[in-house]
Parts: C-alpha cells; sequence; structure tokens
C-alpha cells in the first residue's frame, strides 16, 4: 500500500481501491447471472434445502454486524452497546430457530454441525459483552465462521448429491459465492483497518497540536490522575537532562507521574496546586471558571498564567477525562497595567482642566466625568458612572426658561461637532442655575467609527473668574503667588502614580532660607515679604520648565524635580540653585546677599509617598543647617534624630489633618450670675487608631517641632468657627476661644487663613477670641504685633491665657488692647491657703475693671472656690466645676437642657462683694 500511495497519493490510491473492490464484489455478480437460466432448473431442485442457506446468510450477516460493532467500541462496554449487541443476537436466534426447523432435512453430519453452531453463537454472544482491549479479535468469531463454513460445505455436498448430474454447474456457482464471501470479508477487514487507522491518526494529530503549542497542557483522566503532559510543560518544570529534546523531556515526565494523582504531587509540583485547586471547585460547584495567577518559575522570572480545564467527553462515553492548560498571559496583563497608567493619567488630567467634562457612549450612558462636570452638575461621580445623561444633566435656555435636551442623535448620525443654541445654564441638584459655554462631539475608535460623544462645558466668563479666585486662594500661596503644600502634594501624588508606566524617578528639593529672620529684624515685615517675593521669583526662573516650585510657608520652599536621572545630577541642580541664590537682592535702596540650604529626597528609594519624600527632604535641610548652612545634601535614614515612634505620630497626625479625622472638645465659660454659657474654649482631641484618645499636650510639642503646627491649627480653626455658628443659629450669641501658637502669628499667612475660616462659616467675626499666652510678647514682637493688629481691625477678640505667669507688662496690655484675660488656674489652686496669690488675683480683676477688659478665671473645681472669687469680683469662670471639655454633640445636649453645673444652684444677687 505504501508504494501505491506514493505514486498515486492519497486520492489515487482511495480510487484505485474502490476499483478493485468493485471488480470483487460485482465479477462473481455477473458470472451467475450469466448462469440463471441453469441455475433455474438446479435451485428448482434445491428448492427445499436453500432456505436453509439464506438462514446461514443471514446469521452470518448478523454475526458479522456484532463483531463489527465491538471492535468499533474497545474498552468496557457501554450500555447503549450491550442494548444493540443483544438485539442482533436475537436476530440470530431467530434464524437458527428456522433452520432448526427444517432439522428433518439434513443428515447426521450437517445436524452435528448445526448444534455446534448453536453452541458458538452462544459462546461469542457472551464474550463480546466482556471488555476487551484494542486490537483484540474474539476468538469464538473465527470458530463461528468455521462451522458456519462447515455447515455450509455440507449442504453444498448434500446439494450435489441431489443434483449430480449437474456438479460441474453447481460447483463453478459454489465457487463464486466463496469468493462472493472472501470479498465480503477483505471489505469488512478493510473497514475495520480504516477505522482503527483513522483513530490512530485523530490521536496523532492531537498529540502533534499538543505538542507545537507553547501551552502548558496536562491530561487527567475523571479520577485526577495524569495521562498525558506535553513538552512545554516538562521544559518548564525543568524536567529531564540537560540537552534532550522537549519531546524526550515530556516522555520522560510523563513515564514517571503517568497513573499517579495530581493532588499528592503539588507539594512537588507547585504548578499543580492550581490544579488541585481548581478541582475541587469543580466537584463542589460542578463547573469551575478560568483562574488567572502570577507564577514564579525555575527561570526565577515571574509570569502570570491563566489555567482553563475543559471537560474531555463523548456522547457514548461520557466524561473521559479533562484537559487543563496554562495560558502565558504574561504580555496580556503587561498590557493591561500600561492601559490602567493611561487611563490613571487621562482621568488626572481630564480632573485637572478647568472645564467639565461628561463622556457617554452610543446610547448616552455615561463612561466618563471629570470633578469639574460633576460639582457643576451637583452629582457624585460615582453615582453618575453609567446613567443616562438625561437622568443627570439639566439644561435651561435662559431667555426662554426652557428645558434642552443634548443633541446626542444629531451628532452620532452627521458625525458633526455641535454647540447648543444658548444662552444656556445647567440646574443643578440644588436647583441653581449656572450659565455654561459648551461643545458637543462624537468620539471615534482607532478604525474611525463613532463609538460615543463627548460633552465639553464651561461656566461663563464671570462665575469663572470667581471660581478660579478661589480655586487660585485654595490652591496658592497669597504672598509670592506660589502652588502652596496642598497642590504641590497633588502633584507629586501625580507624579507617583505615572511611576509604573514610565519608571522614571524623581526628587524634591526642600529650600530653606538662611538667617530669613534677620530680614524681618532688620528692615522690617514690609521688606521682608518683598524680599520673598523676589526670592521666590528668581527660584522659579531656577527651576526647569516642566519642574514643580511650591512655597510651604515662612522661609521653606519645595521643588519637584520630575525627571530624576542620576544622583550627579540632581547635585548640579542644587548648585545652581545654590549659585543662584547668593546674587544680591535689592530692597528699597539695600542690597541684601542671602544664602539657602537644600535638602534632597529621591523617589522611591527615599520614600514611596508623599508625605515621606516631603518629610525626609525636611530631615536632609535640618542636616545641612546643623553642619553650617549654605549647602545641599542628600537624604539618608543615619540623619533621622528622631525615633521610629515620633516619625510613625507625625505621619499618622498628617494622614488625621488630611482625613479630616482629628475631633474638637468643648469647656464652657459661665456668667456666674445668670448661669449661662457665655463662651467656649476650643480643645484639640486626636482618638488615634492604636493609642486610643491623645491630648494636646501628647502632640501638640512634636506639631511645633515637625512644622506641623500651621496646618493643624488652620484646621482647628475651620472647625470651631462652623461649631460656633451652629451655636448662634441655634441659641444666643456664643464666643468660641481657640488657642494660637508663635509659630502661627508669624506667619505671614496667618490673618489670610483667619479670614478665609469666617468666610467659609460666615461666623461674626466677634464671636471668634483668639487665645495667645504672654509668654510670646518676650518673643519677635515686631512680627506678632502686624498679625494681631490686622485680626483686631477684622472684628476678631484676642484673650492672653496664664495671665500673671509670664512677661506681664502693662506696655503690653496697651500695646496689643486685649479684650480678655484668663487667670490661670495655678493662683486659683493657691488662694485658700492664704498667700498672696489672692492679692494678685484681686489685682488682676483690678486691672481688668480699670481697662475694660474682660476677666475670666480658670481652673474652678469646686463651689467653695467659685463663691470665694465670686464675692470678691469675678464674674466669669472656666473649670470642672462647671464642666469638663465634653464633644461638641454633648455641648449641644448641655446647650439645649438649659446649662446648669450638676449640685450647685446659681449665684444669688444679694451676695455682697468684697473687692
Amino acid at each position: 500500500m505504501i508504494p501505491v500511495r506514493k505514486v498515486y497519493g492519497a486520492k489515487g490510491t482511495f480510487l484505485l481501491e474502490i476499483v478493485v473492490w468493485a471488480v470483487l464484489v460485482f465479477l462473481p455478480v455477473l458470472e451467475m447471472s450469466h448462469d440463471d437460466n441453469s441455475l433455474g432448473r438446479i435451485d428448482h431442485r434445491i428448492a427445499r434445502l436453500s432456505p436453509i442457506e439464506n438462514d446461514l446468510t443471514g446469521l452470518l450477516r448478523v454475526l458479522h454486524s456484532s463483531l463489527l460493532s465491538r471492535l468499533t467500541h474497545q474498552g468496557a462496554i457501554q450500555s447503549v452497546q450491550k442494548h444493540y449487541i443483544d438485539g442482533l443476537f436475537i436476530q440470530s436466534d431467530s434464524l437458527l430457530a428456522d433452520i432448526q426447523s427444517k432439522k428433518s432435512l439434513l443428515d447426521t453430519e450437517e445436524k452435528s454441525l448445526l448444534t455446534e453452531l448453536e453452541t458458538r453463537v452462544e459462546a461469542l454472544h457472551r464474550e463480546l459483552l466482556l471488555p476487551t482491549a484494542v486490537g483484540d479479535l474474539p476468538r469464538e468469531a473465527m470458530n463461528v465462521d468455521l462451522f458456519s463454513m462447515r455447515f455450509s460445505y455440507a449442504l453444498t455436498d448434500t446439494v450435489k448429491r441431489l443434483v449430480h448430474q449437474r456438479k460441474a454447474l453447481l460447483g463453478k456457482k459454489h465457487y463464486w459465492q466463496i469468493l462472493e464471501l472472501l470479498t465480503f470479508s477483505l471489505i469488512l477487514a478493510r473497514v475495520l483497518f480504516s477505522f482503527l487507522s483513522r483513530r490512530r491518526e485523530e490521536e496523532l494529530y492531537l498529540r502533534w497540536a499538543s505538542e507545537r503549542t507553547s501551552d502548558l497542557v496536562i491530561i487527567l483522566s475523571p479520577e485526577g490522575k495524569i495521562r498525558y503532559v506535553n513538552p512545554s510543560l516538562a521544559s518548564y518544570l525543568g524536567s529531564g537532562e540537560k540537552g534532550s529534546s522537549p519531546k524526550k523531556q515530556a516522555r520522560k515526565l510523563e513515564t514517571s507521574l503517568s497513573g499517579k494523582s495530581i493532588f499528592p504531587l503539588a507539594g512537588s509540583f507547585p504548578l499543580f496546586s492550581r490544579i488541585a485547586g481548581q478541582w475541587k471547585s469543580l466537584l463542589r460547584d460542578g463547573h469551575v471558571n478560568s483562574l488567572d495567577f502570577p507564577f514564579t518559575g525555575g527561570d526565577s522570572e515571574l509570569r502570570w498564567f491563566s489555567l482553563r480545564m475543559t471537560e474531555i467527553s463523548d456522547d457514548l462515553l461520557g466524561v473521559c477525562g479533562y484537559e487543563c492548560r496554562f495560558v502565558d498571559i504574561t504580555s496580556l496583563k503587561k498590557s493591561e497595567g500600561e492601559l490602567a497608567s493611561q487611563k490613571e493619567w487621562l482621568r488626572i488630567t481630564m480632573n485637572s482642566i478647568g472645564d467639565g467634562v461628561v463622556a457617554m457612549d452610543l446610547s448616552g450612558r455615561i463612561t466618563f466625568i471629570n470633578r469639574v462636570a460633576a460639582f457643576l452638575m451637583g452629582i457624585n461621580e460615582e453615582s453618575a458612572m453609567g446613567q443616562d445623561i438625561s437622568q443627570v444633566l439639566f439644561m435651561v435656555h435662559e431667555e426662554k426658561n426652557e428645558q434642552i435636551e443634548l443633541p446626542l442623535s444629531r451628532i452620532l448620525r452627521e458625525d458633526v461637532i455641535a454647540t447648543i443654541p444658548g444662552p444656556v445654564a445647567i440646574r443643578t441638584s440644588s436647583g441653581e442655575l449656572i450659565p455654561i459655554t459648551d461643545s458637543l462631539a462624537p468620539i471615534h475608535n482607532h478604525l474611525g467609527e463613532i463609538v460615543g460623544s463627548i460633552f465639553v462645558f464651561q461656566e461663563s466668563t464671570e462665575r469663572r473668574q470667581a471660581q478660579e479666585a478661589l480655586w487660585n486662594m485654595k490652591y496658592h500661596d497669597q504672598l509670592t503667588g506660589l502652588p502652596n503644600d496642598r497642590l504641590f502634594r497633588e502633584r507629586l501624588i501625580s507624579f507617583i502614580a505615572l511611576y509604573p508606566e514610565t519608571g522614571k524617578g524623581l526628587c524634591v528639593f526642600a529650600v530653606g532660607i538662611d538667617h530669613f529672620k534677620k530680614i524681618n529684624d532688620t528692615y522690617g515685615h514690609g521688606l521682608g515679604n518683598e524680599f520673598l517675593q523676589q526670592f521666590a521669583a528668581r527660584l522659579s526662573e531656577t527651576i526647569p520648565s516642566g519642574d514643580s516650585l511650591a512655597r510651604l510657608g515662612g522661609d521653606e520652599f519645595l521643588v519637584l524635580i520630575s525627571d530624576f536621572l542620576d544622583a550627579e545630577r540632581m547635585a548640579e541642580k542644587a548648585r545652581q540653585i545654590l549659585m543662584q541664590m547668593r546674587k544680591p537682592f535689592l530692597l528699597g535702596e539695600h542690597k541684601v546677599s542671602m544664602t539657602v540650604s537644600i535638602g534632597i529626597s529621591v523617589f522611591p528609594d527615599d520614600g514611596q509617598t508623599e508625605d515621606l519624600l516631603i518629610r525626609n527632604a525636611d530631615i536632609a535641610l535640618n542636616s545641612v543647617k546643623d553642619r553650617g548652612r549654605n549647602d545641599f545634601c542628600f537624604y539618608s535614614p543615619l540623619m533621622n534624630p528622631n525615633s521610629q515612634e515620633e516619625i510613625e505620630l507625625r505621619a499618622d497626625l498628617q494622614d488625621a489633618i488630611r482625613e479630616d479625622s482629628l475631633e474638637l472638645h468643648y469647656q464652657p465659660k459661665v456668667n456666674a450670675k445668670t448661669g449661662e454659657i457665655v463662651g467656649v474654649e476650643a480643645l484639640i482631641r486626636w482618638d488615634h487608631p492604636q493609642k486610643g484618645m491623645l491630648r494636646p499636650h501628647q502632640f501638640i510639642k512634636m506639631a511645633e517641632e515637625q512644622g506641623l503646627i500651621v496646618s493643624l491649627g488652620e484646621w482647628v480653626l475651620k472647625r470651631a468657627t462652623r461649631d460656633a455658628k451652629i451655636l448662634c443659629e441655634r441659641w444666643s450669641r456664643v464666643s468660641v476661644s481657640v488657642n494660637v501658637s508663635v509659630r502661627q502669628l508669624v506667619e505671614p499667612d496667618f490673618y489670610e487663613y483667619v479670614r478665609r475660616a469666617l468666610l467659609i462659616s460666615g461666623l461674626d467675626p466677634s464671636l471668634l477670641v483668639l487665645e495667645v499666652t504672654e509668654s510670646i510678647f518676650a518673643k519677635e514682637i515686631a512680627e506678632i504685633e502686624m498679625n494681631v493688629q490686622k485680626v483686631k481691625e477684622m472684628g476678631v477678640k484676642l484673650s492672653l491665657d496664664d495671665f500673671g505667669t509670664g512677661f506681664s507688662s502693662l506696655g503690653n496690655l496697651t500695646r496689643f488692647s486685649p479684650d480678655e484675660i484668663k487667670v490661670d488656674k495655678s493662683f486659683v489652686d493657691q488662694m485658700m491657703s492664704g498667700g498672696k496669690e489672692l492679692e494678685l488675683i484681686r489685682t488682676m480683676l483690678s486691672i481688668g475693671l480699670t481697662m475694660r477688659i474682660n476677666v475670666v478665671i480658670e481652673g474652678v473645681e469646686t463651689l467653695e472656690q467659685r463663691d470665694y472669687l465670686f464675692k470678691r469680683g469675678a464674674n466669669v469662670f472656666q473649670g470642672y466645676f462647671y464642666s469638663p471639655p465634653v464633644p461638641y454633640k454633648e455641648l449641644l445636649g448641655l446647650m439645649s437642657a438649659g446649662f446648669a453645673p450638676a449640685g450647685s444652684e446659681r449665684i444669688d444677687p444679694s451676695l455682697s462683694l468684697d473687692c
């Protein structure tokens, strides 16, 4: 067969086989038809014996059919196949019964052969129902053929004896019958061979495909035993000897693992543990989804795989096993990461622009909305996603007062950019109308197909200018016009988010002006501020475009270098800044030369968050100052003088300020005559996630040392004024006192953030009291005086706390004109012992009365103390006798219930005053 296939090819060989089989089948038929007339006479004579031959022929065909069916399906017999074979043997029994009915026509030998044939047929029936291996031919099949052949010969001999005179003709006919039977047997053998060859060929194709795929393939039996592994899996697992082919490795691994359960092998082959996990899910749920997971193989390279388990089944045999295929999706995951980075960059960009942007799909459902659009529409970004644009965007024609719909269908149909005829306004969720200008355009994919639309709009000029002014106030330093700490942090966060995509590092410069205080002391605050403005302008010119500069506060600036190349180049940039800043500044008629110090932190080596980068740059800056200033250095962990606990506490406090997770407690100031609350003092508390409730003394000093006191004080001002406004709206006018540190008072922006807090809250400035300790007047009076005067001109009250314990001076009282003085608790504690503390209290009460300054007695804890002081002229008290500091909600409860201290009565007005 092989030479024929080589000469004629597959198709030619097939056609040649058809011709041969046709000759073998039809030649006996043609020859016997030639002698039909003669055989007719013979058939008439053997008419009584011919039915037996027909039954025998039918019997053979039925038996061959059952044999062919069994050879087609090897292994254990299935239910459907068993029923089929049983049916065929019912037919064979019927045919044998017909022959038995004509048994009287047979001679002794033929009867014996018939009996043996019946026995062999029954044996063949039993044997066909047993499991068989591939290629095995049932033994009884040959016996059946043998006895049927002998029986046929015996019948033929009988016919010969009956028709002796036509022996030659009958012999010839018998020859052709044998030839026809032989031909049929050959055809049956050829069909069987073709079927087995096709099965082998299909197996070869499947193995060929699995051995040449890059996927890692393993085939398991229904019980979870290994049946096959492909070369890619063997190679990845590192199986086989070095230098051997992947195919040999696969065969060796398959031989060593064949028949073994996958579960015990999970420990030796970690990749198999994923299959074991999926197998358990399959048994539990009846199905299993693909599993994506990272994996580090023998090459120590991290790769991503997708495990897909496919059922191998057959209509007749059912589930035969499972194919477990590991598909390498590393490049896909990398693309997904790059896509996510690009999406994040687009989101950041869209949220950074001043226009509102809304993207929609073809059905008008929102697929993206930026912050500006959500703010102007008065909705939440997340809740708007997926909604129909008509459900969240309401536009009105301002002149006609008619609702307007977006012309989505027209711009999608005509593929044009359109604007809505105006004037147009957006109606927010609160009912406010915001005038806008707009543009609506289709979105195309890379094939030029329209896949959606985008609506871009912005507020009209006047409103937009007002919003920009507010935004500028929020994100820029009012003195220098530079970005402030908040905007700098947002930009730093954005650049950090792009690192996975770009792979570029960045660094932060903390720039401090050396001995800046001398300028204020020498030339005053006016020229000091002018110097800061000139310094900021020159520093901006020194920084390359594309990098960011911000004023952190006071004399400290931050620089973000967004394209870090190497330490030497960053050092060169630092030297350029040092050189430029040494050049003289002209302040009026004075030339002033200053130097700067620079601390540098590098991402990601020195920190992977904005807080760490800024903090470590500041630590490096302090290290330069300790070494003598006028220099730069890079951050090193060895520079950090603080304990790990203090570092963590500082970072936690920064997070608490930013996340608004601090709280204020309020201690009432009570008018002893009326029993009414006339004011409250705001005292900060911090409910630390791990350390519990912290009091001010546990973190205020650290905040001052670490430069957080300004932002902390601004937070307290905003919260206290907001709470006080609510108190005033529900009850009578109640003032709120807020403690202010020296560091806040020397801050150039102090006046601005006090004014901003009052503006946002709507609180009457006369109800805000700023408490300062009198000890501050011993330090930098010139720097403090300007800020104090500016806030008092605005109507804000000033209170001197702990009066009498420090640098008390009537000069200070006349210079700053405080509205209130608070007698320290230490005087109250000692006055009952008969010392001079009582005289000092009487003196302070007299000063207050003479200069029309309110006097508050702090630390009153008993009824005896309260009455004793009241008799001597004190009227307003603060202390635990009335109430400890309480949370805001408890304060509201006190106000609602009508305040009165437990176990006390209001002062009897008839009490005489011993002044």
